[in-house]
């Protein structure tokens, strides 16, 4: 989300990238390896050759929206079998909360079983942009087998994965159904110490605009507008008007 950092996630790829400089890895085995070793705990690295496609169909139903990058804290509940998001500019229990239009945001959401019986597009271009890229590592293989650098583990592991690649995926597992509900903590006290409050104050007053978050359009042109950016963006500055 726009305006929200990650820290966690960059310092453990801070300490990926400070390793891999010193450290060769011409292989996913051994990337896996040197990447455990580079950060503590340790990550479980698993090599994925499929996943969800949840993106492409929820952006023919999503709607464009704006104003939800300020706001620093994020509810959904279950109420009456129906979704409610809240946001809350702060995660504090004085600051008020306000609630998201689900029904206009997101009008029809996709049921899982839809989800789970999508098939693989073999017109996809998606699919067609891998394949070139599977045609243009194998040429790089061969070019590697000429040069003094190449090992025989290097040319076996990356001959059996081009032949994988080249292999319909399955799809891969289903773990949204294996989800836990939600568990409120037992202590509802706040975590925001005096200190942090009178800062967060302070930066408040500077920032009295309430959220508002709105929906524009109707569901499917955000889906629109990016592919109309992209267009422009591919175009020359002179064909442009």
């Amino acid at each position: 989300m726009p305006g929200h950092t990650h820290e966690d996630i960059d310092q453990m790829f801070s300490r990926f990238s400070t390793h891999l400089e010193r450290e060769d890895a011409p292989t996913i085995p051994e990337l896996f390896q040197h990447l455990t070793k580079a950060y503590t705990p340790n990550p479980d690295c698993r090599l994925m050759t499929s996943m969800w496609d949840f993106r492409d169909i929820i952006d023919k139903e999503i709607a464009a929206i704006s104003g939800h990058s300020r706001p620093h804290q994020f509810t959904a509940k279950l109420v009456s079998g129906k979704v409610q998001l809240k946001a809350k500019l702060w995660p504090d229990p004085e600051e008020p909360e306000v609630d998201i239009p689900v029904n206009r945001f997101i009008p029809q959401f996709p049921k899982c079983t839809s989800v789970k019986e999508w098939k693989i597009n073999e017109l996809d271009s998606r699919i067609v942009e891998h394949k070139i890229a599977l045609k243009s590592v194998e040429e790089d293989l061969e070019k590697w087998a000429e040069t003094p650098m190449d090992k025989v583990s290097f040319t076996t592991f990356w001959t059996k994965f081009l032949v994988d690649e080249e292999r319909q995926p399955g799809k891969p597992a289903w773990r949204l159904s294996h989800l836990k509900h939600h568990m409120p903590p037992l202590d509802e006290k706040s975590v925001i110490n005096d200190e942090t409050r009178a800062s967060l104050e302070k930066l408040s007053r500077k920032n009295k605009a309430p959220i508002q978050i709105v929906v524009k359009g109707k569901p499917g042109n955000r889906k629109r507008k990016l592919q109309k950016a992209d267009v422009q963006r591919s175009c020359p500055k002179k064909a442009r008007k």
